[in-house]
């Protein structure tokens, strides 16, 4: 089963994101090992165009929008940008598994390309799955 990963742990009533569950990382060699990881696995979906900074809207379009993998988990590379930009760690369960991997993606094969494609966007890991 493909995971994937939440940018936040949700958006309050103003718009803005949540995230008191995710841990803010200060130390550059643990920031740089981190966006390694997110800079890996392989691309399975990419445009040209950006998002906007939901932390700083002011700033305009500056989030890119491109999908990658490692056969486990599916995650944004809005990931990478807001922890480059504000040092906001991914979601736990991810962050737990980029240690795990040595700060390593896999590169997935073809067949793992595609069924991540096909992954549902609201795949997260449920209680049960904890």
């Amino acid at each position: 089963m493909t995971l994937i990963a939440q940018l936040f742990d949700g958006i309050d009533g103003n718009g803005i994101p949540i995230t008191t569950s995710r841990q803010t990382i200060t130390d550059p060699t643990t920031k740089e090992s981190i966006l390694s990881f997110l800079r890996g696995g392989a691309l399975i979906r990419a445009s040209n165009g950006k998002s906007i900074d939901q932390i700083d809207p002011s700033s305009g379009n500056k989030v890119p929008r491109v999908f990658r993998t490692d056969s486990v988990w599916i995650w944004t590379a809005a990931a990478r940008y807001y922890l480059e930009e504000y040092g906001i760690a991914p979601e736990q369960r991810f962050l737990d598994h980029i240690v795990a991997c040595n700060y390593q993606a896999a590169t997935p094969g073809p067949e793992a390309r595609e069924r991540a494609v096909q992954t549902p966007a609201d795949r997260r890991p449920s209680r049960s799955e904890d």
